[in-house]
């Protein structure tokens, strides 16, 4: 395990610069974000950083950090999500068999799959797959705005306010999972 002193330095030595008229350039994550998004050099890539629990358990206790903002200085990840939390009310879930299916926020059902402990959701229903006719779509139980947690953006953006800030999935790591069975 490293000390606190040992990941400074890792931070520290992570860091690629980039001179400009002689002089050494430094970003923050916004400016390196933004440059990256508008095709100019940024002094090094910027970094994000998404994974199940298990894994962000299993880094952090390697590296000895005591909280997620301590991992994410610790790599320098750059953006951070900002979504609110859901809080809505499709949270039932049941079983069928050896499977555990819950509703999905959107509607419809996913898969608790349970690989080697980490709990992941795959989808199994979709929330149109019965609708035929136009009708069908309008009544649908739409999730609504009073269904998350808008503070959570509030804490986040205070969390990471140095950080660039994303809404929405950042990836396309969640298209493969629609094709698990």
């Amino acid at each position: 395990l490293l000390s606190r002193r040992q990941r400074q330095m890792c931070i520290r030595d992570r860091f690629h610069s980039v001179r400009r008229g002689g002089r050494e350039l430094l970003m923050n994550s916004k400016e390196r974000v933004r440059n990256a998004v508008m095709y100019r050099k940024p002094d090094r890539i910027p970094v994000g950083f998404e994974a199940v629990p298990s894994v962000v358990e299993k880094i952090m206790k390697a590296h000895n950090l005591r909280s997620f903002k301590e991992l994410i200085d610790f790599y320098q990840v750059d953006i951070c999500d900002c979504n609110p939390n859901y809080i809505g009310k499709r949270t039932a879930t049941r079983t069928e068999g050896d499977k555990t299916i819950a509703e999905s926020i959107y509607g419809g059902e996913v898969w608790l799959k349970n690989n080697k402990g980490e709990i992941h959701a795959v989808m199994h229903k979709y929330p149109f797959d019965e609708n035929t006719t136009v009708q069908d779509i309008l009544s649908h139980d739409w999730i609504t705005p009073d269904d998350f947690d808008y503070e959570s953006v509030k804490r986040k953006c205070d969390l990471y306010k140095d950080k660039a800030l994303i809404v929405g999935h950042e990836g396309p790591f969640q298209f493969s999972t629609f094709m698990m069975d």
